[in-house]
């Protein structure tokens, strides 16, 4: 009750319980931060490979969606050039850029050292065109160091139960065609042939 002394024995339980939650919270945190760091690219800031392969194969919803394959063109030459401290720069300069370009609730990742990939949720092919010109148009106006870093982008669609990977290595053949053109340009996949797959890539 109000007013009598605490017991020794009270005092050391509730100190020991005291310890005890805060350990648990300190523990609580850390696997939050090894999650994070586990699906985060630790350059960029944006997701990587990992966390954009689960979101892919395990969609929230069942809706249309549109996948960008990205990537940064002229990337080694620079490295080569100029290093890899610039390389890592510019790296980071398109990543804020392209991010830049993205709807709310859209995903952005760094799936490898000079390629990026976006996963538009409620998106048909359209929309990834026009994210697409968004991305070029930005990148033509935000220089970094001076210079104007291009991209290649490749773009596939996908219907509610279509296979995410597979929208996913479309758009990634899409974009080497757009690299093998010249580069600082998008590629559009084809339609799905009846058994799901996209056969031809045409120029976007």
């Amino acid at each position: 009750t109000r007013g009598e002394s605490v017991s020794p024995g009270l005092f050391e339980f509730c100190k020991t319980l005291g310890h005890l939650t805060e350990l648990a919270l300190e523990n609580a945190r850390s696997r939050e931060l090894l999650e994070e760091q586990a699906t985060t690219d630790e350059l960029t800031g944006l997701a990587n490979r990992r966390a954009f392969d689960q979101l892919i194969s395990r969609r929230p919803g069942r809706q249309e969606y549109c996948v960008l394959a990205v990537d940064l063109d002229g990337l080694k030459q620079v490295n080569d050039t100029l290093g890899h401290a610039v390389g890592d720069e510019m790296l980071v300069h398109v990543s804020r850029v392209l991010a830049s370009t993205f709807r709310k609730g859209d995903m952005s990742a760094r799936v490898g050292g000079d390629e990026f990939a976006s996963l538009l949720f409620n998106a048909n092919e359209n929309d990834g065109r026009d994210v697409a010109k968004r991305m070029l148009a930005a990148l033509n106006t935000a220089s970094s160091g001076g210079a104007s870093p291009g991209v290649s982008i490749g773009i596939a669609s996908g219907g509610p139960e279509s296979d995410g990977q597979m929208i996913y290595a479309a758009a990634d053949a899409a974009m080497y065609r757009a690299k093998r053109s010249g580069g600082g340009r998008f590629v559009v996949a084809s339609r799905l042939d009846d058994d799901g797959r996209h056969v031809v890539v045409v120029g976007g």
